[in-house]
Protein backbone atom coordinates (compact mmCIF):
# COMPACT_ATOMS: atom_id res chain seq x y z
CA UNK A 1 0.00 0.00 0.00
CA UNK A 2 1.44 3.37 -1.05
CA UNK A 3 0.98 6.02 1.63
CA UNK A 4 2.97 8.77 -0.09
CA UNK A 5 1.38 12.24 -0.19
CA UNK A 6 3.71 13.53 -2.91
CA UNK A 7 4.18 12.31 -6.47
CA UNK A 8 7.58 10.71 -6.94
CA UNK A 9 9.21 10.82 -10.38
CA UNK A 10 12.23 9.05 -11.80
CA UNK A 11 15.20 11.20 -12.74
CA UNK A 12 18.94 10.92 -13.14
CA UNK A 13 20.79 13.74 -11.42
CA UNK A 14 24.31 14.04 -10.05
CA UNK A 15 24.20 14.72 -6.32
CA UNK A 16 26.44 15.27 -3.34
CA UNK A 17 25.55 14.67 0.28
CA UNK A 18 27.43 16.70 2.86
CA UNK A 19 27.58 15.07 6.26
CA UNK A 20 29.90 16.48 8.92
CA UNK A 21 33.29 16.75 7.18
CA UNK A 22 32.44 14.22 4.44
CA UNK A 23 31.19 14.79 0.91
CA UNK A 24 29.47 11.75 -0.57
CA UNK A 25 28.76 11.39 -4.28
CA UNK A 26 25.62 9.79 -5.60
CA UNK A 27 22.82 9.86 -8.14
CA UNK A 28 19.27 10.98 -7.47
CA UNK A 29 17.05 8.32 -9.07
CA UNK A 30 13.66 9.33 -7.63
CA UNK A 31 12.43 12.64 -6.26
CA UNK A 32 9.30 14.34 -4.95
CA UNK A 33 8.62 17.73 -3.41
CA UNK A 34 9.23 16.21 0.02
CA UNK A 35 11.90 13.54 -0.46
CA UNK A 36 14.31 11.68 -2.70
CA UNK A 37 16.31 8.50 -3.17
CA UNK A 38 20.04 8.80 -3.77
CA UNK A 39 21.89 5.84 -5.18
CA UNK A 40 25.20 5.55 -3.34
CA UNK A 41 27.39 2.85 -1.83
CA UNK A 42 27.90 4.91 1.34
CA UNK A 43 25.63 4.11 4.28
CA UNK A 44 24.46 6.66 6.82
CA UNK A 45 22.36 6.05 9.92
CA UNK A 46 18.63 6.75 9.98
CA UNK A 47 17.88 10.24 11.38
CA UNK A 48 21.28 11.55 10.24
CA UNK A 49 21.07 15.22 9.21
CA UNK A 50 22.69 15.95 5.81
CA UNK A 51 22.87 18.70 3.19
CA UNK A 52 22.04 17.74 -0.40
CA UNK A 53 23.12 19.46 -3.62
CA UNK A 54 21.85 18.14 -6.96
CA UNK A 55 21.90 19.27 -10.57
CA UNK A 56 19.47 18.28 -13.29
CA UNK A 57 18.66 19.94 -16.62
CA UNK A 58 21.12 22.78 -15.87
CA UNK A 59 19.20 23.62 -12.69
CA UNK A 60 20.60 23.21 -9.22
CA UNK A 61 18.68 22.61 -6.05
CA UNK A 62 19.99 22.25 -2.52
CA UNK A 63 18.49 21.68 0.89
CA UNK A 64 18.97 20.13 4.32
CA UNK A 65 17.51 16.65 4.64
CA UNK A 66 17.25 13.72 7.02
CA UNK A 67 18.01 10.07 6.25
CA UNK A 68 14.73 8.19 6.73
CA UNK A 69 15.82 4.77 5.42
CA UNK A 70 18.77 2.98 3.90
CA UNK A 71 18.84 0.17 1.37
CA UNK A 72 21.65 -1.73 -0.26
CA UNK A 73 21.37 0.59 -3.30
CA UNK A 74 21.31 3.89 -1.42
CA UNK A 75 19.52 6.28 0.92
CA UNK A 76 15.98 7.60 1.26
CA UNK A 77 15.94 11.23 2.41
CA UNK A 78 13.23 13.60 3.64
CA UNK A 79 13.61 17.26 2.66
CA UNK A 80 13.60 19.28 5.89
CA UNK A 81 13.30 22.74 4.32
CA UNK A 82 13.95 24.30 0.93
CA UNK A 83 14.57 27.84 -0.31
CA UNK A 84 12.32 29.37 -2.98
CA UNK A 85 14.71 29.11 -5.97
CA UNK A 86 15.44 25.45 -5.23
CA UNK A 87 11.74 24.75 -4.66
CA UNK A 88 10.75 26.32 -7.99
CA UNK A 89 13.43 24.33 -9.86
CA UNK A 90 12.33 21.13 -8.15
CA UNK A 91 8.63 21.76 -8.78
CA UNK A 92 9.33 22.52 -12.47
CA UNK A 93 11.37 19.33 -12.83
CA UNK A 94 8.67 17.18 -11.22
CA UNK A 95 5.86 18.78 -13.26
CA UNK A 96 7.79 18.07 -16.48
CA UNK A 97 7.80 14.34 -15.64
CA UNK A 98 4.15 14.02 -14.55
CA UNK A 99 1.18 12.94 -16.65
CA UNK A 100 -0.90 15.58 -14.87
CA UNK A 101 1.45 18.54 -14.23
CA UNK A 102 -1.35 20.46 -12.45
CA UNK A 103 -1.25 17.87 -9.66
CA UNK A 104 2.02 19.37 -8.47
CA UNK A 105 0.16 22.63 -7.71
CA UNK A 106 -1.95 20.84 -5.10
CA UNK A 107 1.20 19.35 -3.57
CA UNK A 108 2.71 22.84 -3.39
CA UNK A 109 0.13 23.94 -0.80
CA UNK A 110 1.18 21.09 1.50
CA UNK A 111 4.80 22.25 1.22
CA UNK A 112 4.22 25.80 2.48
CA UNK A 113 5.50 25.01 5.98
CA UNK A 114 9.02 24.07 4.85
CA UNK A 115 9.66 26.66 2.11
CA UNK A 116 12.05 29.38 3.23
CA UNK A 117 12.73 32.80 1.69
Amino acid sequence: MNTRKFTRVEISAVATIECHDRTISGEVTEISLRGLFIKTAVKLPVNQQVYVKARCLKKEFQFPATVIYEQEQGLGLKIDEINLPSFFHLRELIASKMEDPDAVIQETFIMADIITG
